[in-house]
Order: structure tokens, then sequence, then C-alpha cells
């Protein structure tokens, strides 16, 4: 698979004219600073100077230049990843139940875009060159958020004391702080040929995370920031090495039943006695109460749904949301759980439409980490992982213009596999020709 380097113009077709190739060239600066600025803004990152809106419909803009500039590169790439497109169209076609359509038809383009931005920046630029961006800006983000932490920027804690830095909130913080120390943690440990000041920069990264963390005291930050980085080196070794699968195994039994038998004997709750590691109690800060006031009213359209965005902007159900936000604050706006808002939303059909976008993005990443021993597809494929379980008990993954959805759609775009078996055995070279569209960025 290619790899990125830090020159970011394109390669154009040998017998291009001059024109074609100074066009080539153009596109290649302006699509480098396009994924830095989705990356920035995607993130919620400076959402309080109030230029989201603006920036997206740029955003929105510049697509659709790409899209008048490449429609037959972008067409194949939308072709080869029609997986990531069905739970969009979904989204669309459940206005004609909504009782909210044009709500639903406002959160469906939002995510149609969003879904087509990831598409076109995956099948762009190779994971290499996204994991750098993603690192770069995400550093650039961390580094403003401690430096804000007097509140000269901008307003450094919500309404409830909590740090959140330049992003938009507690949660977002502490998510894109689980992501940044997986991208870290790569950069320390496990790319290889990398110089010293380039491992050095990771080590800055990882330390900057490590604040960031601590000011947040966000527990889902903490817990997941170590998890998945144990993951990511396990994962790498268990490439590597073959025996590695057995052994980890037994490993994994024996410290499950050793935990189970120590909760045994001691009496305890295990979930709660990790949770009271991290200061937090057993509903999860509120979490388990929403659930349970999702999963009642799914019964009720046990089905379809609501359709896409039509619990939380119905005027049906405003005097119950009021009192929610009342309770956990003004920012309740979503059950922080993945499964209960596609329930709520699309029913079981819109579950499975989901499901099936993260395992696409998950296969794809493994398999080029497996036969290929890719180590960027190795941190992809724990990207998702930690996405997905943070979903379980947070919002986004199932909006537009976040991006934890742009990651894995990107990620799964720019690991795309060969269309058989025996073209998976050519050589290097047609394997390239394969997998990736005639403009992503060379090497």
């Amino acid at each position: 698979m290619s790899v990125a380097t830090s020159t970011p113009p394109l390669a154009p077709r040998s017998g291009a004219s001059p024109a074609r190739r100074h066009a080539a060239g153009a596109f290649g600066w302006s699509d480098a600073v396009f994924l830095a600025v989705v990356i920035l803004f995607a993130s919620d990152a400076f959402a309080f100077l109030g230029t989201n809106s603006a920036v997206w419909l740029l955003c929105y803009a510049y697509m659709l230049l790409r899209l008048v500039t490449s429609l037959s590169q972008i067409a194949h790439a939308l072709e080869r990843n029609w997986p990531f497109l069905v739970y969009p169209a979904l989204t669309l076609a459940s206005a004609l139940w909504s009782d909210v359509p044009v709500e639903t038809l406002r959160f469906s383009l939002q995510l149609s875009m969003t879904v087509l931005i990831a598409v076109f920046l995956g099948s762009r630029f190779s994971a290499r060159q996204i994991f750098r961006a993603f690192f770069a800006v995400t550093m650039f983000a961390m580094v403003v958020s401690i430096l804000n932490v007097t509140g000269a920027i901008a307003p450094a804690y919500d309404g409830r004391g909590l740090f959140q830095g330049i992003f938009l909130s507690k949660n977002a913080l502490g998510h894109r702080s689980v992501l940044f120390v997986l991208t870290c943690v790569f950069g320390i440990a496990i790319l290889p040929g990398l110089t010293l000041q380039r491992r050095l920069a990771y080590v800055a990264g990882l330390i900057v995370a490590v604040v960031i963390l601590g000011l947040s005291g966000s527990a889902t930050g903490v817990l997941f920031s170590g998890a998945a980085g144990l993951f990511a080196v396990l994962l790498w070794l268990i490439i590597g090495w073959r025996g590695a699968w057995a052994f980890l195994a037994a490993l994994m039994a024996g410290s499950l039943g050793l935990f189970v038998i120590a909760s045994l004997f001691a009496e305890l709750d295990p979930v709660s006695a990790v949770l009271g590691l991290v200061g937090r109690d057993p509903t999860l800060t509120g979490r388990t109460i929403l659930w349970d006031f999702g999963w009642q009213h799914y019964l009720d359209r046990p089905w379809a749904g609501y359709g896409a965005s039509g619990f939380w902007k119905n005027p049906d159900f405003a005097s119950q949301i009021i009192a929610l936000r009342q309770r956990y604050g003004d920012g309740v706006s979503g059950f922080h759980n993945l499964i209960v808002e596609l329930l709520i939303m699309l029913g079981p059909v819109g579950v499975l439409a989901h499901f099936a976008m993260t395992a696409v993005a998950l296969y794809r990443t493994l398999w080029h980490a497996r036969h290929r021993h890719d180590p960027y597809a190795a941190w992809g494929f724990v990207i998702v992982i930690a996405i997905f379980g943070m979903s379980l008990l947070g919002p986004q993954y199932y909006q537009g213009h976040s991006i934890v959805i742009m990651l894995v759609v990107m990620l799964g775009t720019a690991f795309s596999l060969p269309r058989d078996a025996a073209q998976r055995t050519g050589n290097a070279a047609r394997r390239a020709r394969l997998t990736e569209p005639d403009f992503k960025v060379r090497t």
C-alpha cells in the first residue's frame, strides 16, 4: 500500500497537459487544508467562535467543487464503498414516517454530506497522511485548550464547573483525548522508521493528553485511554507473533477468573468498584436513567422508530426533555448510547445498517494489519474499536459533522480491499492500483 510523504501535491498521470498538472498540484494543497479544517471543526474545537455553520457551508461548497472536478474518481470511490452509504440513505428515507420531517431532512443532509466528505478524503489521502494530519490538528487543539485553562481565550469550564478547554463540552474533550492518546502510543511504540524528533513529538503529545485528562476529570477518557492504549500494543504483538493468540487468551482468561473469584469472596460489585476508582456512581452519571427513558419510548414504536432526529426535536416530548435537562444539564440532547439512539431513530434496521458500516471498517483495517503488517491499519482498527466502545457511553457516532463517524469512514475507505482472492495475491503495484483511486496522493 502506498504511503504519504510530507509533500501534498498530486502526482498527475503521465501525458497530462501542463494545465491539468498545475490544477492537480493546486488541488493537492487545497485538499490538504480541507482535511485539516474538517478534522479541527468536526472535533468540536473552537465551537465558542460561533462559526461552525459558516465553516461547514464552505466545506460543502468545496466538496461540491471537487465533485465537479473529479466526478469519475469520486463516483468510483462511492461505488467501492457503498456500505458506508446505507445508513445515511436510511435516515433520509425515515423522513417518510418522522413526525418532524423537516428536522429529519436536515439531519440526513448533514449526515450524507459528512459521509461524502469522509469517503472523498479517505480515497484522496493515505492512512499515513490521515494519521499525521489527525495528530497535528489535535495536538494544536489540545495545546490551546491547556493555554485556555484560565479562560483567557474562551470560557474554559461548563455550567457544572467541568473543564472543556476550547471544545464544545467536557465529554467532547475527553473523547478526543482518547483518540489522541492512541495516536501518540502508536507514534511512540509501534510505527517503524521514525526519527528521534518525531518520537519525541509523540511523547510530548502523550504528556499533553495526560494533562488534559487530569484537568477534565473525564472518567470515560481515563478508562478508555488506558484500556485502548494497552489493547493497541497487545494487538500489534499478536499480529507480529503467531503464538501470541494462545498466550494472551490464556492470560486474559486467567486474569478474568481471578477477578471474578476475588469479587465473589470480597462481595464486591465489579462495575461499581471500577467506577468508584474514577469517582463515578453506578448510574454512570445518570446515563442508565437516560437509557431506561429511551427504551420505554422505543417500545412505543419498535419497528421503525421516530425517524432521524425525530425524537429530541419532537414537540410532543418537549416537557419530558426539559425535565431531563433540568436534572442533568442543558447539554442533554441524546441518550448517550449508540444502540438506544439508533433504535429510537430507525428501529432494528437502523442498528444493522450502522453496525454494518462499523464492521466493514473493522474488517478492512484488520485485513491490512494482518496480511500486510501495516501499522497504520492497526491504528485504524483500534481507533474504530475505541470509537464504538465510547459510543456506548456517549453521543455523536450516529450524527453528521462528527469526527468519530468521519474517521471510521475515512479509514474504511483508505483501506479498501482487492476485489477477489486472485487480486489479493498479486504483486504490490497491482494491489495499489486496485485499492487506490487515480487521484490519491502517492509517493
